[in-house]
């Protein structure tokens, strides 16, 4: 980071404090985003994002407030301090805060900082080609997505004696592959070049389309499913808010009131992880700056816990699980542990059922019941005696949350970190076997 973003964030802590705010948080980042998007087999757009800006929290007299300071001077420095803790001194109280993690603190080492990233722009466009050939290799006719990378450094200074500084890189690559009437859809993330699998994703994504041709209508009935990783994720995504305690305050969470008992099936067990390996959203603190951790939300199909900031888990009595948001606590990366099936295993398991690889538009008919609906996107086939037979469209899963985690038969036993459009949190999930799954036909 720029030594005077660090400096100048320095300098607005200690005019918020002398100012009048009881607490303070500033959270600055600096950032560069390369993108290249890519249509009908050719590079369509590419672009460069350079941005610091920096989140600034006040608390004073139980009042919080927060906003975003773009511009870094002294100048702008002290008259965002004057403004903001005026604003904050005319809020109604706010009962749900209860202070900030007290510092200091030693901080795990996450590895995910890649310096050839620095140098990757002009070998990025060769990277989509390799990538766009190789769909079409499988026989995919076109193919569009885009291919996203960059590095970002935060400083973290807090009036709790934290002082938290870190740097990490980012990688995310998706293709849709069509062939007539048939499209597959892959995704690949990581934090490294080394580790991001963009060639196979696009290679899988070509594989499907082909495969995908010329599908039916599906009768609407209870099946068997075996959920790709990139389906399973999209689900798991909601899973992943719903395990947050301002979701069950706020009465969005299907979770609300069962900790301790099961929602989901001995097979499932699923962590949230700041500090994984390659993981997408890896940080070494949160915003309070409280070192990250390993936390389980499900064992074997048991709730075991939500996660909380410093003020959620005083009013829960509780430890914070480092997973602050000031104001709503959010998971870095889920994690479910993976099985012991091959994906061709699954479909031997599921015997006469449904293979679906995508999903979009994930809508809940009532948050804390947990009913939803979702729609299958891209290659989708029938299942019959074990193995993939006519591809398949006009499909909806309608169903519920805790009772499809429920029904989770088995796993297999290699895992995909997924992060895309409905993937806000990235997750690692292996694919998934559902039992007895609810189809419906959308309705026209």
């Amino acid at each position: 980071m720029k030594p005077e973003l660090e400096e100048i964030a320095a300098f607005l802590l200690r005019q918020l404090l002398e100012k009048g705010a009881d607490d303070a948080v500033v959270h600055a980042h600096s950032s560069s985003l390369h993108q290249i998007k890519f249509a009908n087999n050719k590079v369509a757009k590419t672009g460069t994002d350079d941005a610091a800006s920096a989140i600034v929290f006040v608390a004073k007299n139980g009042r919080t407030a927060m906003t975003t300071l773009k511009r870094f001077d002294r100048e702008q420095a002290t008259e965002t301090a004057a403004k903001l803790v005026k604003f904050t001194s005319s809020l109604q109280p706010n009962p749900s805060y209860a202070g900030i993690a007290e510092g200091s603190f030693k901080y795990p080492s996450v590895p995910g900082f890649d310096s050839s990233l620095t140098s990757l722009e002009d070998k990025a466009v060769d990277l989509v080609e390799k990538c766009v050939n190789a769909a079409r290799e499988q026989g995919a006719e076109r193919t569009a997505g885009v291919f996203e990378w960059g590095t970002e450094e935060e400083f973290l200074v807090t009036s709790r004696s934290v002082e938290a500084r870190q740097e990490g890189t980012s990688l995310y690559f998706s293709l849709r592959a069509m062939a007539a009437d048939g499209s597959g859809h892959k995704v690949a993330a990581a934090r490294k070049l080394s580790a991001l699998k963009a060639n196979e994703a696009a290679e899988q994504a070509g594989e499907l389309a082909v495969k995908s041709r010329n599908p039916v209508d599906a009768k609407a009935g209870n099946y068997d499913v075996v959920f790709d990783p990139l389906s399973f994720s999209c689900l798991l995504d909601t899973a992943g808010q719903a395990a947050s305690i301002f979701s069950v305050e706020a009465g969005f969470s299907f979770f609300t009131g069962k900790q301790g008992t099961p929602v989901a099936s001995p097979a499932f067990t699923m962590w949230d992880d700041g500090t994984l390996e390659q993981g997408f959203n890896s940080t070494a603190f949160d915003d309070e700056g409280v070192p990250t951790r390993k936390n389980l939300l499900i064992d074997r199909g048991v709730l075991k816990g939500f996660l909380h900031n410093t003020s959620t888990a005083k009013r829960h009595k509780t430890q914070t699980t480092a997973n602050a948001g000031l104001v709503a606590p959010e998971p870095w990366n889920l994690v479910v542990d993976k099985g012991k099936h091959s994906l061709e295993e699954l479909f031997g398991e599921a015997r006469n059922g449904l293979y679906i690889t995508n999903v979009w538009y994930t809508r809940f008919q009532n948050y804390v019941s947990g009913d939803f609906s979702t729609i299958p996107r891209d290659a989708a086939f029938l299942i019959k005696d074990g193995e993939l037979t006519q591809p398949v469209k006009g499909l909806r899963v309608s169903e519920n949350m805790v009772s499809l985690l429920k029904k989770v038969k088995a796993l297999g036993r290699d895992r995909q970190q997924i992060r895309g459009w409905e993937v806000e949190t990235p997750v690692l999930t292996p694919p998934a076997l559902v039992e007895k799954v609810r189809i419906t036909r959308p309705v026209s």
